[in-house]
C-alpha cells in the first residue's frame, strides 16, 4: 500500500468544501456576430440578449435584439452599429424551445425588407445559423426602394 493516497485521504477533508453557486444558466445560442458573405457582400448581425424587456405595450419579456450592417464592394450601404440605442432589427422574443428554433422579426432602416424569419442552429454545426424568411410583413409606405436585399434562406457563420 502506498504511503501517498493514504495521505492524500487524510488531508482532502481537512479543506473546506468551496460552493461555487448555482450552476450557470446555459448560454444563449443566437447571441453574438454573425457574418453571411457572398463574392460580393457581407451582411453582419450582431445579435444580444436582453432580459426583462420593457414592450411599447407595456409587458415585460425576455427578448433577443439585434444591430446589422450589409456592405457590398467593400462599402457599406446600410448599418445599425453605430447607433447604440436601435437594437429592434432583428428582434425576437424568447419563448419555450427558442433553443432550437428562434421566430424574429427583420426590418431594414428604410422600412422595407420588413420579414417574419426563424432562426436555427445548423444541427452538429453550434457556430452556424440558418436564417429562413418565412413571409414578408408589410412594408414602410414611402420607405422607399430598399437598398439591399437577402435571400430567402442562408447561413449565418460566427464571426471570429
Amino acid at each position: 500500500m502506498s504511503f501517498f493516497p493514504l495521505l492524500l485521504g487524510l488531508i482532502l477533508p481537512l479543506y473546506p468544501f468551496v460552493d461555487s453557486g448555482p450552476a450557470p444558466a446555459p448560454t444563449n445560442p443566437y447571441v453574438g456576430v454573425w457574418e453571411f458573405r457572398t463574392d460580393s457582400t457581407l451582411f453582419r448581425v450582431q445579435l444580444r440578449e436582453k432580459r426583462k424587456f420593457e414592450m411599447p405595450d407595456k409587458r415585460v419579456t425576455d427578448v433577443v435584439m439585434g444591430s446589422y450592417s450589409f456592405s457590398r464592394k467593400g462599402q457599406v450601404v446600410e448599418e445599425t452599429f453605430s447607433d447604440k440605442n436601435r437594437y429592434l432589427a432583428p428582434f425576437g422574443m424568447l419563448k419555450p424551445g427558442y433553443e432550437t428554433r428562434l421566430s424574429m422579426v427583420f426590418q431594414d432602416q428604410l422600412g422595407q425588407n420588413h420579414c417574419r424569419l426563424v432562426l436555427q442552429p445548423k444541427p452538429e454545426q453550434p457556430d452556424v445559423l440558418v436564417w429562413t424568411r418565412e413571409y414578408f410583413l408589410e412594408n414602410k409606405p414611402g420607405g422607399g426602394k430598399a437598398r439591399f436585399s437577402l435571400p430567402a434562406t442562408f447561413e449565418l457563420v460566427r464571426a471570429k
